[in-house]
C-alpha cells in the first residue's frame, strides 16, 4: 500500500490517524491550514503540510504521488470546500477517496464529484441503535456494503440441540455462521465444524445479506424471559454508548 493522505482535520480524521498509527506500517500525509492540529499529530505522520487545501494547485504540488486513499474530513460546516477537495482529488486520479459528510444531499454531492465511499456518522449510528431497540435478538452489526452485513444474532428457540448441519442453518436462514458468544460479555470464539451445537442464550456472528438477517431476527419468537433479558442488556450498550458521547 502507498501513501494515505489525510485532508482537514475533524474529528474522523484525528480519529483514524490514532488507528493507523497504532498499526505501525502505514504511511500517512495529513494537510490542514490549522498548524496547532498538523503540530499536534506530526510525530504520528510521515508528512504534513499547513495550506489552504482548498487550492488545486497548491494541493497538487504537495500530495504524495503514491497516495493510494485519500480521506477528506473538513469539519462541521464546510460543506463545499469538502466538495471541491473531492473534486480535486478525483481529477488527480486518486482511486479511493472516503469523505466524511453531514448530510444525505450532501452525500449524494460528493458521490457525484467523484467520492467512493461517504461517511455519514451520525446517520450510522442513529441506524444501529434503532436496529438494536427494535428487535430483542439483535445485540450488535456491522454494515460491511450496502447490502452484506455482519450481525450478532441469539439462537432460535427451534434450533436449540441441534447441530449446525443437522438444523441446515446455511440452507434454512442463507447466513454463515462465523463465530459465537457463550454467553454476554465473553469473547467471541470461531466455529470451525458444522457439527458445532447450537444451544440457548448463545450469540451467533452471523454474514449475510441485509434482507437474510432481518427476516431471521424478526421471526425470532423468544420466551418472554429471554426478551426481557435481552432488552436489560440492549438499555446497558446505549447507556454506554451516550455516556461516551
Amino acid at each position: 500500500m502507498g501513501t494515505i493522505s489525510i485532508i482537514g482535520l475533524g474529528n474522523f480524521a484525528c480519529r483514524i490517524i490514532d488507528e493507523l498509527y497504532a498499526l505501525d506500517n502505514t504511511e500517512i500525509f495529513i494537510a490542514d491550514r490549522d498548524r496547532q492540529k498538523i503540530e499536534q499529530y506530526r510525530d504520528k505522520v510521515k508528512d504534513s503540510g499547513i495550506l489552504d487545501v482548498i487550492n488545486m494547485d497548491v494541493l497538487k504540488k504537495i500530495l504524495p504521488e503514491d497516495t493510494t486513499h485519500a480521506i477528506v474530513d473538513m469539519g462541521h460546516d464546510n460543506v463545499e470546500p469538502a466538495i471541491l477537495v473531492t473534486h480535486y482529488l478525483h481529477d488527480m486520479g486518486i482511486e479511493n477517496i472516503i469523505v466524511k459528510s453531514q448530510g444525505d444531499a450532501n452525500a449524494e454531492i460528493l458521490k457525484l464529484v467523484g467520492a467512493t465511499q461517504v461517511i455519514l456518522p451520525d446517520l450510522d449510528a442513529a441506524q444501529r441503535v434503532t436496529q438494536m431497540l427494535t428487535s430483542s435478538s439483535l445485540f450488535d452489526f456491522l454494515q460491511v456494503s450496502s447490502l452484506f452485513l455482519m450481525a450478532e444474532v441469539t439462537v432460535k428457540p427451534e434450533d436449540t440441540g441441534k447441530t449446525l448441519l443437522s438444523c441446515e442453518f446455511r440452507k434454512k436462514y442463507r447466513l454463515n455462521v462465523i463465530a459465537y458468544r457463550p454467553c454476554e460479555g465473553n469473547e467471541l470464539c470461531l466455529v470451525r465444524s458444522p457439527d458445532f451445537a447450537l444451544i440457548v442464550g448463545q450469540h451467533l456472528l452471523v454474514a449475510g445479506t441485509e434482507s437474510d438477517i432481518k427476516e431471521y431476527i424478526g421471526t425470532n419468537a423468544e420466551s418472554n424471559g429471554a426478551a426481557a433479558k435481552a432488552k436489560k442488556y440492549k438499555i446497558k450498550v446505549l447507556d454506554k454508548l451516550f455516556r461516551r458521547g
